[in-house]
């Protein structure tokens, strides 16, 4: 390949990926030790059931583990793809009540493989690569599980 070929690939492929590259990174302003508790959802995004488990995470060390996900989290500008790109989709809410009292809501939509939605607390919505599926089943042993009325779940108004 000669260098005016080589050159116009790259070019291209700048171009291509410049598409999927973070476009900002993105922290809760809140501290690890300002978090009292954290209560997590994970439902469907449509046909909620009328009871989801509540796992709830009191623990400081997991605390301070769980806010990582909420620290220069890697964000690029949201454009839904499809208008029902949300029917069914994994839903994951957290709910951090701090020592304040005060509560604040993050929710996350999977989509697909690193493709998920973040609705942030100031109502501003995202895309993002990160995210991990199955949260609940991977703190199991360290949270409470609690079953509760949906009627708990953190408000969600879906874009679009």
């Amino acid at each position: 390949m000669g260098a005016a070929a080589a050159a116009a690939t790259a070019a291209a492929l700048a171009v291509a990926f410049a598409g999927c590259a973070p476009v900002a990174e993105r922290s809760i302003a809140v501290a690890p030790d300002q978090v009292a508790a954290i209560e997590f959802f994970e439902y469907p995004s449509t046909d909620v059931p009328d009871t989801v488990d509540r796992l709830t995470v009191r623990d400081p060390a997991l605390i301070t583990e769980w806010m990582r996900a909420f620290t220069d989290m890697p964000l690029r500008a949201y454009t839904p793809d499809e208008p029902d790109e949300f029917d069914g989709a994994q839903t994951q809410s957290s709910r951090l009540i701090l020592t304040d009292g005060r509560e604040i809501e993050i929710t996350t939509i999977w989509i697909g493989p690193h493709d998920n939605v973040v609705l942030w607390p100031d109502a501003t919505v995202w895309r993002t690569e990160w995210g991990s599926p199955r949260v609940v089943e991977a703190y199991a042993d360290v949270a409470q599980i609690d079953q509760v009325s949906a009627d708990e779940l953190p408000v969600v108004v879906l874009p679009g």
